[in-house]
């Protein structure tokens, strides 16, 4: 990761402190969910049930189980992807969402949210699956 993406995700750290270090976040969602760590682009997903409670699907070592899930909340996304970012996760979930500086949760139906990534994606930002 580079020194700059490093430094956003202290800042916000610094800026909104959290229960868990950044390492603990990473870690625990490793287990379940999805890391990309790359020169551009950092970010953290895991899948949840969104009607749960709200401590309960914030919460990083709560797990669901598969048939359970309808979300992929986004904890963490620092950088430019140069792929497509609705292509981040392992297979699909009807929502994903996420919240920007201690904003209200965002929530969107990843079928009308899809083509809006797509159009943002270009020649010079490909558009890829995850391998």
């Amino acid at each position: 990761m580079k020194r700059e993406l490093e430094l956003q995700i202290l800042d916000l750290y610094r800026r909104y402190p959290q229960t868990r270090s950044f390492a603990e976040e990473v870690e625990l969602t490793a287990w379940n969910g999805v890391v990309i760590n790359t020169e551009d682009f950092f970010m953290l997903a895991r899948p949840v049930d969104i009607h749960d409670p709200e401590e309960r699907w914030r919460d990083a070592t709560h797990t669901y189980h598969r048939l359970c899930q309808n979300c992929w909340l986004i904890t963490i996304y620092c950088g430019i992807s140069q792929n497509n970012p609705c292509h981040f996760a392992p297979y699909t979930l009807p929502l994903v969402a996420w919240s920007r500086r201690n904003r209200p949760l965002r929530i969107y139906e990843t079928s009308k949210i899809k083509p809006r990534c797509d159009s943002l994606t270009t020649n010079s930002t490909p558009s890829s699956l995850p391998s």
